[in-house]
């Protein structure tokens, strides 16, 4: 009997022992796994961002400087490595993180570099490593604003046999350059240059868009500093303009001119008009085809007996629907028989002008005339005196007070050579 309570004893006492053993044990390895997991889960890692954002400056720093900044790209893409625990790591991007531009050092107008500034821009626990770039260039300067015609260049393009290039239409005929006022107070011209089709023999209209190019009335333009907007849009840039060159079909007209203010009683066969060329080869817009075309008109007051020349630059004629083949000269001789038509000199005072269309409480007077002695030719065979009224039309505009005097005569075969005004004082 004591003999086997003394076993259940030492099985007790054995029993114990090994609980304590493993109890010991297991709090030995929980300790063991409790540090692992705590030095795991406070391993710092990195992380590569990508950082795009828009270039901006402090509004007080701007507004201090008195100057924009310039730069040839908008946008800055920065490259960022962020360092932080395996725990959170993975929760930090790049909308975490703020970015500055440092202007703080800028005092002066010209080309500089400006720090970039990133730091956190979150409650999340991260530190920046590094980024690249850590500044970028810009342009510092006040801004400038100028309106230049647009100066087009389409030698490149030719039409078909038998067709003529019409004047090309430009959906803008004038563009506003902004930017820096060193850069703008440079630019002489804007030009557009038509690029020719591969196919270079037109016989219908061409359209297409031309980049705008700019000329500079000295030193070098730093055009990606520069914008261009059109005179009705100030906040939407552009970068071409769109031309329209009109093709029409060439045709072969004969030409003439008109005389203004002929005296109804002169002989029709006391006038002969001669041309240096009798056809002209023409393209007519908006199909107004005519089957003679005037190409001036001229007054009878540069008129006198004998030869007459005129001579017209058909790059200079205004008329309108019609295009001309090619810039040529033409010369017109207006003869009236010297036989008939004899010279007579008429002398007018001052006092003899009348004046018409002057304002209500308004008064006119002559102070002067550019000739008092008026050359007058009158028909051989006539006797009696020659008379005329000069008056001055004061509706027309005079920016000098010299106003134009028209003649009336008292014999309808007569005409008076020669331009004269007066000066005349309205109060």
């Amino acid at each position: 009997m004591a003999k086997e309570n003394s076993k259940k004893s030492f099985s007790l006492r054995r029993l114990i022992f090994n609980d304590r053993y493993l109890i010991i044990t297991s709090l030995i390895l929980a300790f063991v796994v409790w540090v692992g997991a705590s030095l795991s889960l406070g391993e710092t890692q990195s992380r590569d961002l990508t950082i795009n954002t828009s270039i901006s400056l402090n509004s007080k720093q701007a507004k201090r400087l008195g100057m924009q900044c310039y730069t040839n790209n908008k946008t800055l893409e920065i490259h960022v490595t962020v360092k932080a625990s395996k725990f959170v790591i993975n929760q930090v991007t790049s909308d975490k993180i703020n970015v500055k531009c440092d202007i703080s050092n800028v005092s002066r107008t010209g080309e500089q570099e400006v720090p970039i500034i990133l730091s956190n821009g979150s409650d999340i626990d991260f530190d920046i490593d590094s980024y690249y770039p850590q500044n970028f260039v810009a342009y510092f300067d006040k801004n400038e604003e100028r309106e230049l015609d647009l100066n087009l260049n389409y030698e490149s393009v030719k039409a078909a046999e038998g067709y003529i290039l019409g004047e090309p239409v430009l959906n803008e005929d004038k563009i506003v350059v902004s930017g820096p006022k060193t850069y703008v107070e440079k630019v002489s011209k804007a030009n557009l240059v038509v690029i020719a089709p591969n196919d270079n023999n037109l016989t219908t209209s061409y359209s297409t868009n031309c980049n705008i190019t700019l000329e500079s009335s000295g030193g070098e333009i730093e055009e990606n500093y520069l914008r261009f907007y059109t005179m009705s849009d100030s906040k939407t840039p552009i970068t071409s303009v769109g031309v329209r060159i009109p093709v029409l079909q060439q045709v072969e007209v004969p030409i003439s001119v008109s005389l203004e203010n002929k005296p109804k009683g002169i002989d029709e066969n006391d006038i002969y008009t001669a041309y240096s060329t009798n056809y002209v080869k023409v393209g007519f817009a908006d199909n107004a085809q005519t089957e003679e075309l005037s190409i001036a008109s001229i007054d009878f007051s540069k008129l006198k007996p004998g030869k007459n020349k005129f001579t017209f630059d058909t790059a200079k004629l205004n008329i309108h629907s019609v295009v001309f083949e090619k810039d040529e000269k033409i010369e017109v001789t207006v003869t009236v028989d010297d036989s008939d038509y004899v010279k007579k000199q008429i002398y007018i005072d001052r006092s003899d002008i009348e004046t018409s269309g002057l304002a209500n409480g308004k008064t006119a007077a002559v102070t002067s005339v550019n000739n008092e002695s008026v050359t007058v030719y009158v028909p051989s065979d006539y006797s009696e005196d020659i008379t005329l009224k000069a008056k001055c039309d004061l509706t027309k505009e005079s920016s000098n007070g010299k106003y134009p005097i028209s003649f009336t005569l008292n014999n309808s075969s007569s005409w008076v050579y020669g331009e004269y005004t007066a000066d005349i004082t309205i109060e």
